[in-house]
């Protein structure tokens, strides 16, 4: 295919399966090796569920591992209805390889000091729901945000990727929290809090030991 380019993400697949067998039967497919799950206490409405995958095989072998485990609780109220967590483990093949976490959103994000607010809303904007996303490692002094909205979240890395502007994503934002830290592996950890436009976020406190979060 003539004139690709990388946007910085994972490996390009030009191949289209048409069937299971093909999907599952070849390596250029395998994006990714689940690596642990549950839910509790019930399958159909989980009040807790977790989920972990080995995800290097998305992309090139710039990255020599990659775990990213994302856990989602359901609070059980209308007004703050969820929060969720997600935790990424990367490995770079080398360590002066800059690294990017990127959330991507149809509202321009608001800030709220070192946190982020995310508003997503129906067609007739009849009703909102916010999500405040904080970014607990790296920590502010060691990493560096950067939102882009407009024609600006459509340039990648000097690349402009037109999106039809009748689509609501090319008017979108890219939240992008680089690492500043030059180390070959690599941690990325942040909650997302969700919550109607009417309330407030819930008070949040992290900590972290030798073991976990």
């Amino acid at each position: 295919i003539k004139n690709m380019h990388n946007d910085g993400g994972s490996r390009f697949v030009a191949p289209s399966p048409a069937t299971l067998e093909a999907l599952t039967g070849k390596d250029v497919h395998k994006y990714g090796t689940e690596l642990s799950h549950s839910f509790t206490p019930d399958a159909q409405k989980p009040a807790f569920s977790i989920y972990s995958a080995n995800l290097k095989g998305a992309y090139s072998d710039k990255v020599k591992d990659l775990v990213r485990t994302f856990a989602f609780i359901d609070l059980g109220e209308k007004d703050q209805p969820a929060a969720a967590v997600v935790y990424d483990q990367l490995v770079k093949k080398q360590p002066d390889f800059d690294t990017f976490w990127q959330v991507t959103t149809l509202v321009t994000p608001e800030m709220s000091g070192d946190d982020l607010i995310l508003t997503s809303f129906r067609q007739d904007e009849s009703l909102r729901g916010k999500m405040l996303l904080r970014m607990v490692k790296p920590a502010p002094a060691k990493r560096k945000l950067e939102i882009l909205s407009g024609k600006d979240s459509l340039n990648v890395f000097g690349k402009i990727y037109q999106a039809p502007a009748n689509r609501p994503e090319a008017h979108g934002s890219r939240v992008m929290f680089k690492s500043l830290e030059k180390n070959a592996a690599q941690e990325f950890f942040c909650t997302m809090n969700l919550y109607t436009q009417d309330q407030s976020p819930l008070p949040l406190k992290t900590a972290e030991s030798a073991s976990c979060f």
